[in-house]
C-alpha cells in the first residue's frame, strides 16, 4: 500500500516537473527558424509521451496523465480571461490536454490488457 502511494507521488511530481517544460515551451518566444507548428508538434510530443509512461505504470489512475498539461491550461485559460487571442488559447488548452490524456488512456488500457493476459 505505502509503495503505491509512493508510486503516485512520484509520478504526480514528475508531470509537474514535465508541466513546466510544457509551459516553457509555450511562454518563451520562438528560436530562430523556429515555426508555431514546430513548438506546437513539440509539446504534443512531450505531452503524449509523459501520458504514455504515466498511464502505462499507473493504469488505475491514468487520469494523472492530464497534470502533464497544467502549464499549458493555465496560460489558456488566462489568455481567455484576459480577452486574448481565443483560438489561440483554446488551442493551448487542447494540446496540453488532449495529448496527455489520450497517451495516459492508452497505455492503461495497454497495461490493464498485459497484465489480464498474464494472469490468465
Amino acid at each position: 500500500m505505502i509503495f503505491r502511494i509512493v508510486k503516485i507521488a512520484g509520478f504526480s511530481i514528475a508531470a509537474l516537473v514535465v508541466g513546466l517544460f510544457g509551459l516553457s515551451l509555450f511562454f518563451s518566444d520562438l528560436g530562430p527558424g523556429e515555426t508555431m507548428f514546430s513548438r506546437f508538434a513539440t509539446a504534443v510530443i512531450i505531452y503524449f509521451v509523459a501520458g504514455l509512461l504515466i498511464g502505462f505504470f499507473n493504469p488505475k489512475v491514468w487520469l494523472l496523465a492530464g497534470v502533464v498539461g497544467w502549464g499549458g491550461v493555465i496560460l489558456g485559460l488566462s489568455g481567455l480571461a484576459r480577452g486574448e487571442n481565443p483560438v489561440l488559447s483554446l488551442l493551448m488548452v487542447v494540446l496540453s490536454l488532449g495529448p496527455s490524456l489520450l497517451g495516459g488512456f492508452l497505455s492503461s488500457y495497454a497495461a490493464k490488457r498485459l497484465s489480464s493476459r498474464k494472469n490468465s
